[in-house]
C-alpha cells in the first residue's frame, strides 16, 4: 500500500511502530502529541511541511483561572483560529510540576470531544482531543472545542497545560497543514508566583554614575524560570530599557549603576519574574517617580505641602539636589517669598504668603542659584 493511500485527513497525528510512514486520524490522534515534557512530540511529526508556529494562526486556552481552587470545576475552551483553513483539531493534557496527571478532564460536548490516557515514565496522563466530528470539516477561520477541568481534590502545586491545534486545509493529506502549540499555567493557593518592587519605589532622587540598590521580594521563586528589570523614563507608560537581564529564581536585588548619559525626572523601574514554561511575566513596578539627575545639575523632587490657602502663610520644604547658599526661589505672581533656608544641599525650607491677590490653581516653581542656575518644577504648588 502506497504512503498517498494511506493519507487521511489529519488534525493529530502518531509515529507507527516500526518502518512504517507517519500518518494520523481525522477520529483523533493518539496520546501523546501536546509537546508536555516526555510526549511523542507535536503533530508536525506527521503534518511535516511547515514548521511548528510559524504560519499566522495561533492556538489557544480561556477560562483557565490564575489560582485554582482544589476541587473546583472550571470550563475551559481551546481555539485553533487561521484564515483560509477549513478544518481543525487537537490535543491537550494537564500536568504537575513532576509530570503527572493533574485533575480530571470532564466532556460537556461528546461529540466533538473525547479523552484518552497514556502512561509517560510509570506516570499515568489524560489526554482530552477532538473527535471526527469534532474537526468540523468545512469551518471556516476558527474553531472551538469546550468541556471542563476539574481541579485535583488537594493543592498539587502549580499545573501546566500543554496543548496543540491543527490548522489544516481539507486536502485529505498531511501536506499543508499548520500546528501550533502552547502552555498555560495555573497555580495552586501555596504556589502563585508573585513579585513586589521594594526599591526604588518613587519619590528618590539619584545621581548619574550613582550605584543604586534594586530590591524585590519574590514569593515561591521556586516557580520562576528567571528575573529581569526594566528602566521607564516616561512615568511607566513604557519600559523599553533593559538594565538586568536572566537574573537567577533566587535574585531579589540587582545592583545598577546609573549611566552618566541618563537623566530624567520621571524614572521608574519595572522587575519581571518569568514562570517555568515560557509564560508571560509577572510584573512590578515602581508605584511612583523618581529622579535622575546629572551629578552636578540642581534639580527639584518635591514640594511639601503641595497646597495653600489664599491668604495662609505656610512654610513650604523644597527637595532636591546641589541646592546652594543664596538661592533665590519663585512661586509666581501673589506669593510673597518672605525668606528661603538651606537646611542642606537635598532641602529648602521656604517661608511664604499667599496674598489676597493671588488666582487659583497650579503654579511653577522656580529655584535660582547666585550663579544663575535655574531648576522648575511645573505644577508643583496649588493654591485653593
Amino acid at each position: 500500500m502506497t504512503r498517498h493511500s494511506l493519507k487521511l485527513l489529519v488534525t493529530f497525528c502518531f509515529v507507527v511502530l516500526g518502518s512504517m510512514v507517519t500518518f494520523g486520524f481525522s477520529s483523533g490522534p493518539d496520546p501523546g502529541y501536546t509537546n508536555a515534557p516526555g510526549d511523542i512530540d507535536t503533530c508536525v511529526n506527521c503534518h511535516d511541511q511547515f514548521q511548528l508556529n510559524t504560519g499566522s494562526g495561533q492556538v489557544s486556552l480561556t477560562g483557565l483561572p490564575q489560582v485554582y481552587q482544589p476541587g473546583q470545576t472550571y470550563p475551559l475552551t481551546i481555539s485553533v483560529e487561521q484564515q483560509g483553513r477549513t478544518r481543525w483539531g487537537f490535543q491537550a493534557t494537564a500536568l504537575t510540576a513532576n509530570g503527572e496527571k493533574a485533575g480530571t478532564f470532564v466532556l460537556t460536548d461528546p461529540n466533538l470531544t473525547r479523552i484518552q490516557s497514556s502512561s509517560v515514565s510509570g506516570k499515568l496522563r489524560d489526554y482530552i482531543e477532538h473527535t471526527q466530528a469534532g474537526t468540523q470539516n468545512g469551518t471556516p477561520r476558527k474553531a472551538t472545542w469546550r468541556f471542563s477541568w476539574k481541579a485535583p481534590a488537594t493543592d498539587a502545586g502549580p499545573v501546566t497545560f500543554y496543548f496543540c491545534g491543527n490548522a489544516a486545509n481539507g486536502d485529505n493529506t498531511n501536506q499543508g497543514d499548520y500546528i501550533y502549540s502552547s502552555v498555560a499555567l495555573t497555580n495552586s493557593p501555596t504556589s502563585q508566583l508573585a513579585v513586589k518592587l521594594l526599591a526604588p519605589n518613587g519619590g528618590e532622587t539619584f545621581q548619574t554614575g550613582q550605584t543604586v540598590e534594586v530590591k524585590w521580594e519574590t514569593t515561591n521563586a521556586s516557580q520562576a524560570e528567571s528575573h529581569e528589570v526594566r528602566l521607564s523614563t516616561d512615568s511607566g507608560a513604557t519600559f523599553p530599557t533593559r538594565i538586568a537581564a536572566a537574573l537567577s529564581p533566587q535574585a531579589q536585588s540587582f545592583s545598577w549603576q546609573i549611566p552618566e548619559t541618563l537623566s530624567s525626572t520621571t524614572a521608574r523601574l519595572r522587575v519581571e519574574a518569568y514562570p517555568k514554561g515560557g509564560l508571560p511575566p509577572i510584573t512590578t513596578a515602581s508605584a511612583g517617580d523618581f529622579a535622575i539627575v546629572r551629578s552636578n545639575a540642581m534639580t527639584i523632587t518635591n514640594v511639601t505641602p503641595g497646597t495653600a490657602a489664599i491668604g495662609a502663610k505656610p512654610t513650604v520644604t523644597i527637595t532636591g539636589v546641589n541646592f546652594v547658599a543664596g538661592s533665590q526661589v519663585d512661586f509666581g505672581s501673589g506669593i510673597k517669598v518672605k525668606s528661603v533656608e538651606l537646611v542642606s544641599p537635598t532641602q529648602l525650607s521656604v517661608k511664604l504668603k499667599i496674598k489676597a491677590t493671588a488666582t487659583a490653581g497650579l503654579r511653577d516653581v522656580k529655584v535660582t542659584t547666585p550663579t544663575g542656575t535655574t531648576a522648575i518644577k511645573t505644577g508643583a504648588f496649588r493654591i485653593t
